[in-house]
């Protein structure tokens, strides 16, 4: 009888660890999912299947307005430009580097919006054109060409400076990057990648 029951707890015994091993690994797989969720965003997007596309918008006399009559000492005149799904751009036009802003509420009156508020461009040669990054159709990101020679920056400097600026637009994750593109064939592709990368919602 004790030989009995002492084979009885023994199998119990080795029935419990089993099944705690069993539990131990479960644990560990569904630990290990959860890490992956949350230490790793891409795949949250990239089960999301996010769309992501480009959309152009050109600064032009077409596209741009001004929005008051010339400055009497200057002669500039700051324009409100047409962009990309209700986004509007505002240009100024004075100075070496005049600044460029980006966004929904940006409009004519000027006191009804911060400048702060929304992301900025020193404009130069190559700034005429916007791409508009998009997710699933809807813009997230502005990609802009800075381009200019370096004399304008420090005198004594030669060559040119042309760079691919990355911003977010008001709403979105912040993306602030500059790519090289004076001698990089592939700098609209590293543009955009950095945009995409930087991707979400406030």
């Amino acid at each position: 009888m004790l030989r009995t029951n002492l084979k009885f707890l023994l199998k119990l015994r080795g029935i419990y660890v089993a099944a705690a091993v069993v539990l131990l690994v479960i644990g560990c797989r569904a630990q290990s999912k959860i890490g992956t969720s949350a230490n790793n965003p891409a795949s949250v997007k990239t089960a999301s299947k996010i769309k992501f596309s480009s959309a152009y918008t050109k600064l032009n006399s077409k596209t741009c307005q001004p929005i008051s009559k010339a400055d009497s000492e200057t002669d500039e005149i700051p324009l409100i430009c047409k962009g990309y799904k209700g986004y509007k751009v505002f240009r100024a036009e004075h100075g070496v580097f005049p600044p460029m802003y980006i966004g929904r509420e940006v409009s004519a009156n000027l006191d009804s919006w911060n400048p702060s508020d929304f992301p900025s461009f020193m404009q130069t040669g190559g700034g005429r054109v916007i791409e508009w990054r998009l997710a699933d159709g809807e813009p997230f990101a502005v990609i802009v060409r800075s381009a200019y020679a370096k004399q304008l920056v420090d005198p004594d400097e030669k060559g040119t400076v042309n760079n691919l600026v990355v911003r977010n637009l008001k709403g979105f994750a912040p993306i602030d990057m500059v790519i090289d593109a004076a001698k990089n064939k592939r700098a609209n592709q590293e543009a955009r990648r950095a945009a995409d990368a930087g991707y979400g919602k406030l």
